[in-house]
């Protein structure tokens, strides 16, 4: 079964070429701010991996931390580890969807612009195989991120007896 649409229903080829240009003035753009925010978010993870590390091994870098008492200090400092390898899920995952998108769309264009119009098959946007499993245990990270999140905030506030923030003389001017 021929894919092509007949020569009569065809629209010229001309107006197939400014048609697929004005439509790149509207996808490119979108999928290049997709790939931002995935370095954005990269951006992010790294942040919270530092973060959770100079925090873990005590470290008054630039004052960046209050001073926490070492339980709550270490299960915080997991638990941001935890956020940057969820936020590293993410980010996996989204540079997979914006690169199949990408590949696709260009794909489709130059199938497009030399007037083949067919039905176009795929793998499919989701990751499939290798990819999954290994985003698997990133988003377990995620659970172990709720749960020392949750542990450290009730250990900091049961030490306090009361907000830790007042008691410990954390924001005060």
């Amino acid at each position: 079964m021929d894919s092509a649409v007949p020569v009569s229903a065809q629209a010229p080829r001309a107006l197939v070429r400014i048609a697929l240009v004005t439509t790149d003035i509207g996808v490119v753009p979108l999928l290049a701010a997709g790939f931002l925010f995935v370095a954005a978010l990269a951006l992010l993870a790294l942040a919270a991996a530092g973060g959770g590390v100079i925090l873990g091994f005590g470290l008054r870098f630039m004052e960046l931390f209050p001073t926490f008492p070492v339980g709550a200090r270490v299960l915080t400092a997991l638990s941001l580890v935890a956020l940057a390898a969820v936020l590293a899920s993410c980010v996996l995952l989204l540079w997979h969807v914006f690169r199949r998108g990408w590949l696709g769309y260009w794909s489709w264009h130059g199938a497009a612009w030399q007037g083949s119009f067919g039905a176009r098959t795929g793998d499919g946007w989701m990751p499939s195989g290798t990819l999954r499993v290994l985003a698997r245990p990133l988003w377990l990270s995620g659970i172990a991120f709720l749960v020392l999140f949750i542990a450290g905030f009730v250990l900091m506030t049961s030490i306090a007896r009361g907000p830790f923030w007042h008691a410990w003389g954390w924001f005060q001017g």
